[in-house]
């Protein structure tokens, strides 16, 4: 820790000098020189060059303290691995169980906990109340099929009713011919013809008799079909009304469950109970997280690491040795990749501080103060890395 205080006390006191060094180029700048120009950018160089140093030292402290680890007796390491292990496991626990906690909304889940008591009642007297719908929907398609069937019957009663009103008046028509027909050949022609006009005034009067009692069914039945039909009416508003209460019902606990029947609400209800398994398992694997995790920095700590906190995001390093090798490829990677930019960025500042030299006799009475700040820049960027 040291250590480290002392690294960032030096950066800001490095960042504090470059700073000071740019005020003193800005007092310069009234004649603008070609070497004025080059210091301003071997300041901001300087900068770049100590971030580099910066992050190269805190990669190479990383690099030294995988060394340490690897270099641990084999029972250290054994207790090392066994919690970096737990925290592996219980990181892999955790991520499964986030993968599945969309199974439900956190709205759907806020307000199943809300209603948890009910829930069961509801669902079984939702499921009572389809039930009981459904059957309603059955009465009253088998009640409007018979308003129908009744409605045609009636339509054929007074179908039939009209057409025997019609046959009883041309029978009317054929009785009163017949009749006159007998009086005028009896007292006319002093013909003899009783008996075939009785025989078909006789016919004529029994087809009739046929059609009144036919008529009077009608008039019977057209009358039967209004009762059954009022009758069926009066069921069906009954029916309705309850069908109304019982649909309102079930369209009240759907909207307020969110779903469309309850099946729906069943599944949701069933994936809630598995969703309170999954959470209370993730809080338990939250838990046992943080013991390792503090135990894991604690056993770190002892051996003085340059930063042992950051161990707990790569825990399979610690458990596995081909991990860490592939960690510390990536590192030295890394590092090298720095060590090729600061190697770059010195040339390059070394190249302008020769420019800068060469331009520095034209600078006249800025030329003690660029001198200064060049030997400045030159003892900031001094030393190895």
């Amino acid at each position: 820790m040291a250590f480290f205080l002392k690294k960032l006390f030096q950066r800001h006191k490095t960042k504090k000098e470059t700073q000071d060094l740019s005020y003193e180029l800005s007092q310069s700048k009234e004649k603008k020189h070609v070497s004025v120009e080059l210091c301003e950018q071997m300041i901001d160089m300087s900068r770049e060059i100590e971030n580099i140093r910066d992050e190269y030292r805190i990669v190479s402290a990383y690099l030294n303290d995988m060394q340490i680890i690897e270099d641990l007796l084999p029972e250290q390491r054994s207790k090392l691995a066994d919690t970096a292990t737990q925290i592996s496991n219980l990181n892999h626990v955790r991520d499964e169980l986030l993968e599945t906690r969309n199974r439900i909304s956190d709205s759907q889940f806020a307000q199943f906990q809300e209603n948890e008591q009910e829930l069961v009642r509801a669902i079984k007297r939702l499921e009572s109340n389809e039930t009981y719908l459904a059957a309603i929907e059955r009465d009253l398609h088998v009640l409007e099929g018979e308003k129908l069937s009744l409605n045609i019957d009636k339509k054929s009663a007074k179908k039939e009713l009209k057409q025997l009103k019609r046959i009883s008046v041309w029978l009317l028509v054929l009785f009163a011919t017949l009749l006159g027909v007998y009086v005028t050949l009896t007292l006319a022609f002093r013909l003899d013809v009783a008996l075939p006009m009785f025989i078909g005034m006789f016919l004529v009067a029994l087809v009739g008799s046929v059609c009144m009692v036919r008529q009077q069914e009608c008039q019977k039945d057209i009358q039967q079909c209004d009762i059954n039909l009022n009758h069926t009416i009066s069921l069906e508003n009954r029916v309705k009304i309850k069908y109304v209460n019982i649909k309102n019902a079930v369209d009240y606990a759907c909207e307020k469950y969110h779903v469309q029947n309850s099946r729906e609400l069943l599944y949701y209800y069933e994936q809630y109970l598995e969703a309170v398994k999954e959470r209370k398992k993730f809080r338990e694997a939250n838990d046992d997280l943080n013991y390792y995790n503090e135990k894991l920095i604690r056993q770190l700590q002892e051996l003085q690491l340059y930063d042992s906190r950051v161990w707990i995001n790569y825990p399979h390093a610690i458990c596995d040795k081909k991990e860490m090798v592939e960690l510390k490829h990536n590192l030295i990677v890394r590092r090298q990749k720095l060590r090729n930019r600061l190697e770059y960025n010195t040339d390059a500042l070394h190249q302008m501080k020769e420019k800068a030299l060469v331009y520095l006799d034209d600078e006249g009475e800025n030329r003690t103060q660029i001198e200064s700040i060049i030997r400045r820049l030159d003892s900031l960027n001094q030393g190895a890395i």
